[in-house]
């Protein structure tokens, strides 16, 4: 019997970043988004882009509210090897009124090492 390896690293195994994007996540949560910019844990987009990015999601597919995923640890990361900017992106797919959805919040994971992970954009797929 085979089993299946996944082909890029997990989230899981990179303690740094999991707590990063948990901290993030839940900040996002709580439509801090003014202070995840002002910190630089979110950028290029302004507050109100990442903001109306989840309301539009909710209000077209008729949904109340985003919820922390279960399972972070799991969540694949990729490498940018052809990105001049970035190491790493980890899409982080969020749940929407308790169940997953099509709605993800996009890290990346820049190529200097002075930054930190940060939310890139939140996009539905």
């Amino acid at each position: 019997m085979k089993v299946a390896h996944l082909s890029h690293p997990i989230l899981g195994a990179f303690p740094t970043y999991l707590a990063q994007v948990s901290s993030i996540l839940e900040r996002v949560l709580c439509d801090d988004f003014e202070q995840l910019v002002a910190q630089g844990l979110a950028g290029p987009a302004a507050p109100q882009e990442y903001r109306r990015a989840i309301q539009d999601y909710l209000q077209r597919t008729n949904q109340q509210q985003v919820t922390l995923p279960g399972g972070l640890t799991n969540t694949e990361i990729f490498s940018s090897a052809f990105d001049r900017v970035n190491r790493y992106t980890v899409d982080v797919q969020l749940f929407v009124d308790g169940q997953p959805s099509d709605l993800y919040a996009v890290f990346v994971v820049p190529l200097d090492g002075n930054r930190r992970l940060f939310l890139y954009d939140i996009r539905a797929t």
